[in-house]
């Protein structure tokens, strides 16, 4: 099958090498500078912060954004939610 994915660059490089099986393309080529700075290590160091109950990394979403910022992250969550079942 054929896969064309719309995100960052490199994931979809991880995500061919991850399923050789499949032909995954990006719907543009869209590197992140960012993106490519996060390690395994500064995940897992973040993940722990939040754990800890020291986050080091916050987010903040404008009061105009945030409305459709929670419904898309609730939507993401059903998805992943509902495969479970």
């Amino acid at each position: 099958s054929i896969w064309a994915v719309g995100t960052e660059a490199n994931f979809i490089n991880r995500l061919s090498i991850m399923f050789p099986d499949k032909k995954i393309i990006p719907l543009r080529i869209s590197p992140c500078m960012n993106m490519e700075k996060i390690t395994l290590q500064n995940l897992h160091a973040s993940l722990r912060s939040i754990v800890d109950s020291k986050p080091f990394y916050e987010i903040f979403v404008d009061d105009k954004y945030s409305v459709n910022a929670k419904k898309s992250l609730e939507s993401m969550i059903n998805i992943v939610e509902n495969r479970a079942e």
